[in-house]
Parts: structure tokens; C-alpha cells; sequence
């Protein structure tokens, strides 16, 4: 009776441990400021402007749905 207690509680804790260290883990990765540039843009087709991230080459129009490049 004691053994499987202390079993139990050992791997109570190895359960939290592994939460808390996956929880810590994943406000890093999410806590990085993400910077972006916008552009404006215009569509080669139906001439409306767009603010896109610098960094596309090649991008959809939302409104005429044609592929331009930069």
C-alpha cells in the first residue's frame, strides 16, 4: 500500500513537472514581438491599393483574385 502511494505521488509530480515546463515553453515562443513592415501595394488588374508585408514576392488580390508580383 505505501509503494503504490508513492508511486502514485512520484508520478503526480513528473506530470506537473512536464506541464509546467511545456506551458513555460510555449509563452516563450509566443512572447516574441513580431515586427512587420507593411507596403502599399496595387493591384496590376483592378488598381486597388493594398498594405502587404514587405517580404512577398508574389501576392493575391483579395478583390479580383489575380496573382501579382512586386
Amino acid at each position: 500500500m505505501e509503494i503504490s502511494l508513492l508511486v502514485g505521488i512520484l508520478l503526480s509530480i513528473w506530470i506537473l513537472f512536464i506541464f509546467l515546463s511545456e506551458y513555460v515553453a510555449d509563452r516563450k515562443i509566443t512572447k516574441i514581438d513580431k515586427i512587420t513592415h507593411l507596403e502599399k501595394a496595387r493591384c496590376q488588374i483592378c488598381t486597388s491599393f493594398y498594405f502587404l508585408p514587405s517580404s512577398l514576392k508574389y501576392w493575391k488580390c483579395p478583390f479580383c483574385g489575380s496573382i501579382n508580383k512586386r
